[in-house]
Formats: structure tokens, sequence, C-alpha cells
């Protein structure tokens, strides 16, 4: 355990590294965009990736590559935490709705562009655009991660992630809850929930943060 402690020491650093080094890409997308259109079709890439990722890893590409939950930590991850998110908010029917509103919304936005690339593209700049202001707000109440429960992106690949290099607690964890202050996405990573399994994005600050080093992932990521 003890060498599990250094390895993920290591890797929430590395985390943090690719944060600092991506979370640029949402402004140049975001408002770059409108004067570029064409920097729109970066949008459905990063929709497309969390789901394929998730098949091998989990949502590791929340946590470690998606430019917008980049963003959030290393611009707005200071924000304090005012309120709890309830529980509806991590639900399923909650989370479906929010997935088939934008993607409807989305479907419907691309049909009126459609054949035009740089009317298509535009949609995506709009999309993007809206849904990150949605997650400062949401920053604002909940935290910096909050937008990444009701993700479209994310709920797919919440769908996917179970039991992809799943977080473990072992005997020794004393139910001190230093993890569960840490974690971005409001999660309790001492127990073991189908949530902690499905929603953790590997950040490994939890297991960085643990005093008597009671959490691992099973596989270790690279």
């Amino acid at each position: 355990m003890k060498r599990m402690k250094q390895q993920t020491g290591t890797l929430y650093n590395r985390r943090l590294q690719w944060a600092a080094a991506l979370w640029w890409i949402l402004p140049i997308v975001a408002i770059g965009g409108w004067f570029i259109p064409q920097l729109g079709w970066w949008v459905p890439v990063c929709m497309l990736a969390p789901i394929t990722i998730a098949a091998f890893h989990g949502r590791k590409w929340c946590g470690w590559y998606c430019p917008r939950g980049a963003f959030f930590d290393y611009i707005l991850g200071s924000m304090p935490k005012r309120h709890t998110p309830p529980a509806w908010m991590r639900g399923r029917a909650f989370r479906t709705g929010v997935l088939i509103l934008l993607m409807g919304l989305m479907t419907a936005q691309l049909t009126i562009a459609w054949p035009d690339p740089l009317a298509m593209a535009r949609v995506f700049v709009l999309l993007l655009g809206v849904t990150t202001l949605v997650g400062i707000g949401l920053a604002w109440v909940f935290g910096a991660r909050a937008w990444c429960t009701v993700c479209p992106a994310g709920t797919l690949a919440h769908w996917v992630a179970r039991d992809r290099r799943p977080l473990r607690v072992v005997e020794n964890c004393r139910d001190c809850r230093a993890c569960e202050k840490v974690c971005a996405m409001r999660l309790s990573p001492h127990r073991d929930s189908d949530a902690v399994k499905r929603d953790c994005v590997k950040c490994a600050r939890c297991i960085d943060r643990c005093p008597v080093n009671a959490l691992a992932f099973e596989e270790a990521a690279a």
C-alpha cells in the first residue's frame, strides 16, 4: 500500500499538470469558435472520447483529458463548495432528462444547419458556450465539478464505466472522510458504492489525501 500511495501521489501530480496544459482549450473554442467556426468540430470529438475511454478506464477522460473539466479544476477549483448537490441531481431520471433535452436541441439545430459545415460547427460552439455558462453557475453553488455530474457525455460514460479500474477500500479505513472532503465529484470514496464506481474520474486526489493508505485503484492508471 505504501508503494501504491507513492504511485498515486505521482499520478495526481501528473493529472494536475494535464489540467494546467489543457484548460485554455475551452476558452479558445468557446470564444474563438465565433470567429473561426471550424473550432467547433472539437466539440463532438470531446463528446465521443469519454464514452470510448470509459469502456476501458472508467471516467478517466473526464478527470484527465477533458478541457472543460481541466478548466473547472484549474480556474474554478478553489471555489468553495457552498452546498451539497441534491440526490436527484445524480439520479438516473434527471441525468437522462438532461441528456435527452440537450441532445434533442443539438440534433434539431444540426438538422436546420445541414449541410453547411460552418453552420453545423457554430451549433457545437453555441452548445459548448451555453453549457459552460451553466457549469460555471453550478460551480458557484455546488463546487467546481458539479456540471460533470449532469454532463450528457459524462452521463453516457457513467453508464459504460462500471467496474473499469474501480477504486477499492481496504479494511484499515477509519471513516475519517478526508477523501470525501477533497473529492471533486462530491462522492464518498470510502464507501464502495455504485456512484463511486461509475462517477470516479480517476484523479487520485482521495488516495493522495488518505491518512492511512486505505484507498487504491484496483489497477493503477497509466
